[in-house]
């Protein structure tokens, strides 16, 4: 294990360019690329979740095979970089949903957000009684800083107050979708609420 950038960092660093682009185009412009930003943050999401461990070890397969490389990977290394890549990669997904307004956005985005937080304070109590390599604890607080604040916003902020932001210009799926908040068993609401939503893919 090094502090060199690889491939798969690389990569990681593009993906949350290109994902907080489109959100940013999401909050200020409108739900124009809606289809673009699910699709990137779902790629970005199981990027986390199937290779946390390369990119926060920043190491590649290959050096797997070599013992003296192995001799770095610690538990407390293999477990946190694998743990931080599921909590983030849920955590993007908890946002997507909290720009998208599927079912369950307040339960994911509460959830991620505690996830990123106690997983985080556990990270710096660990590291501030077992020294780690500084560039090893530092990605995580830089990503779990820029994820846990937006989780944040989007939970505190009400939902009311959130649709007429994100959804301004629409209030076709505006109505649709409080119709849908106060009817969730509706089936006709839940069709409606559908329809709406297939305006923007």
């Amino acid at each position: 294990m090094s502090g060199k950038v690889t491939i798969f960092n690389k990569i990681e660093i593009a993906g949350i360019i290109i994902v907080f682009i489109l959100l940013a185009y999401r909050g200020v412009i409108g739900p124009g690329l809606s289809s673009l930003l699910l699709f990137s943050t779902t790629l970005l999401s199981i990027f986390y979740l199937w290779l946390g461990f390369f990119i926060f070890t920043r190491s590649l397969p290959i050096d797997l095979l070599d013992s003296l490389n192995r001799a770095h990977f610690n538990p407390i290394i293999i477990s946190s970089s694998i743990l931080m890549g599921v909590v983030y990669s849920y955590t993007l997904i908890a946002i997507l949903f909290g720009f998208l307004f599927y079912p369950g956005m307040m339960f994911m985005l509460g959830s991620s957000f505690f996830l990123v937080l106690v997983t985080t304070v556990l990270l710096i109590l660990y590291d501030r009684y077992q020294q780690i390599k500084p560039w090893f604890t530092r990605q995580f607080y830089s990503r779990s800083l820029l994820l846990g604040i937006l989780t944040l916003i989007l939970w505190v902020t009400p939902i009311d107050t959130r649709l007429e932001i994100l959804f301004r210009d629409h209030p076709d799926f505006i109505e649709a979708y409080q119709h849908y908040r106060e009817n969730p068993e509706d089936e006709k609401a839940i069709e409606r609420l559908r329809e709406e939503r297939s305006r923007f893919r």
